[in-house]
């Protein structure tokens, strides 16, 4: 059916309206109403000229068509129906849909959207792993930063009970060494003692 335009009127308001006061219906443009319950009345009150209308049963099989004319055509869907189709007179046997026929009504009312797989849940981390996640983003390098060339030390780190530095320790007075279970003087002066050599 290419070149043709199909309209699906699901909701109530959609479908009370219909094709009321459209003028004129276009060529080539189907109006398909879901969810139709066999007895329901169609009416063209309102619409501006004769249209088609079709009656589907849910395995897509065309029950009945006809044409109807307004300000007084009325007609009820029969036993069996699903769905209805309005068209302009005389679309709907251009396109070959008699009664008898068989139509897709997975064309009609639109392929549905297939909903997206639910994500696998994230296992929560073990508390080793949470330490090494803590470890790499919210501190520095392990290990002091080094007087002579201000990086830190591959070979020392944070304090072994707790994988946190200490913000109040700082080199060792008389090695001038950081404590590979401490961390860096990030105070700048300690209370303890003096400024570094280098003054921070």
């Amino acid at each position: 059916m290419a070149g043709i335009s199909i309209t699906v009127f699901s909701l109530p308001e959609e479908k009370a309206k219909g094709l009321q006061f459209m003028k004129p219906v276009p060529p080539r443009h189907l109006f398909v109403f879901s969810d139709i319950a066999p007895g329901t009345m169609f009416h063209t009150r309102n619409v501006t000229e004769p249209i088609d209308i079709m009656f589907v049963s849910l395995g897509g099989e065309v029950l009945d068509m006809v044409t109807i004319v307004p300000p007084r055509g009325t007609i009820q869907a029969p036993p069996g129906t699903g769905l209805a189709v309005e068209a302009k007179e005389g679309e709907l046997s251009r396109l070959g849909m008699d009664s008898g026929r068989n139509v897709k009504v997975s064309m009609l009312l639109g392929t549905p959207k297939i909903a997206p797989e639910p994500e696998e849940p994230i296992a929560p981390l073990r508390e080793e792993e949470v330490r090494k996640v803590i470890l790499k983003k919210n501190f520095p390098p392990p290990g002091g930063a080094a007087r002579e060339t201000g990086k830190y030390d591959p070979n020392e780190g944070p304090d072994l009970e707790t994988g946190k530095y200490d913000p109040n320790e700082g080199p060792d007075r008389e090695t001038g060494k950081y404590d590979p279970n401490e961390g860096p003087d990030v105070g700048g002066i300690d209370e303890d003692e003096g400024p570094d050599e280098e003054g921070s």
